[in-house]
């Protein structure tokens, strides 16, 4: 049998909401959502509690109503003190509030049980069932207070298996047949509560499971958001300064320990500000984005593409020495040249290349390579320089 939620249906979700209702009285409507769904788990039990109470006190008035009163006031005497439990939950002592529910239901079925019926009536077994109820009412970080209130619960099972009643006339004034439907009854009344409470912590942590999903969810899309962010340049999709600057000295420290070489390419668009001038930045924006897809699509895996600012842009290129970087460089600005764009035509870019040097800092490194570009723009643009 599961004790997991099915698909609801209009008669089941009128329940559901008078569950969750009730669950929600004690609970402090300003708690964060785990404060109200712990309280609930809590306010849970301690209901459960007080419709056994009232469910084993009513039985045995019908039972015999005359003979069992004294059972009967005493089980529906701890029903007050059951609903200041859920005051103690309003106040937010929460783990008083348990504890105390655990030991007064017992005390309510055992009192009964130990005084006036003894093991005639068989409801000792419910005693042994309700060792489980601690496990299913605390909170994970109260388990350390399972081992003595299930203790608490088996050992006042095996006191009344063993102990006759202290009151044995009442005991045994019960007629035979009364003993015989008030022991069957003890036990399905045992059974149905302890299944109860397993099917609202069941529901409990289903709900508990699924809002951590939901929440895990948001929270990882909302970091993949931050990240992209921080390491993604919004007009052109491609990696940011702050990106490259971290990739940068990872890749120089690889290129010091491994002795393998590491290419800088650095290039701006051409005549960048007379488009922006003659057709607007809306068009700038998409030469900057045209310009951008090029390169993006004609440089390998591992090279790191990144817009240093405005329309300049920087290439990373790892294990590769400075030949290779100048083809590579050779390679973009042949493809830019090559690639109109309406209304204006071609777009060309000026590339400078360096290869580094073992401990060299990024800022010398930096100076050649940006030496470069300015001989390839002062010399004509459109062409690659070394440096």
């Amino acid at each position: 049998m599961s004790f997991y939620p099915k698909q609801k249906n209009k008669g089941t979700e009128r329940w559901v909401k008078l569950i969750v209702l009730l669950g929600a009285i004690g609970s402090k409507d300003e708690a964060s959502a785990f404060q109200r769904r712990t309280l609930r788990l809590g306010n849970y039990a301690i209901l459960i509690y007080i419709i056994a109470l009232i469910g084993f006190g009513g039985f045995y008035g019908v039972a015999n109503l005359k003979a069992l009163m004294p059972v009967v006031l005493l089980a529906f005497g701890f029903v007050p003190l059951l609903f200041g439990c859920l005051w103690l939950n309003h106040k937010k002592h929460t783990l008083l509030a348990r504890v105390l529910s655990n030991l007064l239901f017992t005390l309510a079925l055992f009192l009964p049980l130990a005084l006036f019926l003894g093991r005639r009536v068989g409801i000792h077994y419910f005693f042994l069932m309700l060792a489980v109820l601690p496990v299913l009412s605390l909170h994970p970080n109260q388990l350390r207070l399972i081992i003595p209130l299930s203790g608490l619960n088996i050992a006042s099972y095996y006191w009344v298996e063993y102990m006759p009643p202290a009151i044995q006339n009442l005991s045994y004034f019960l007629p035979l047949e009364s003993v015989r439907h008030m022991k069957d009854m003890s036990l399905i009344l045992s059974i149905l509560t302890v299944m109860i409470i397993i099917w609202i912590n069941q529901r409990i942590l289903l709900s508990n499971e699924q809002a951590l999903v939901g929440k895990t969810t948001k929270l990882k899309v909302a970091l993949d958001h931050l990240r992209e962010l921080a390491t993604i340049d919004q007009l052109t999709g491609l990696f940011n300064r702050t990106y490259f600057d971290i990739r940068v000295l990872n890749e120089m420290a690889r290129a010091r320990r491994y002795a393998t070489p590491l290419s800088l390419i650095i290039f701006d668009l051409d005549y960048f500000k007379g488009i922006n001038d003659t057709f607007g930045h809306d068009i700038g924006d998409k030469v900057l984005r045209h310009a951008s897809h090029i390169c993006n699509e004609n440089i390998r895996e591992s090279d790191i593409l990144a817009r240093w600012g405005g329309e300049e842009f920087v290439i990373l290129a790892p294990q590769t020495d400075l030949e290779g970087a100048c083809q590579l460089a050779e390679k973009l600005r042949s493809r830019l040249e090559s690639s109109p764009m309406e209304p204006f035509g071609v777009v060309t870019g000026s590339f400078g290349v360096t290869v580094y040097k073992q401990d060299e800092d990024f800022e010398s490194w930096y100076r050649r390579v940006d030496q470069a570009l300015y001989r390839a723009k002062s010399g004509g643009r459109n062409r690659v320089e070394t440096g």
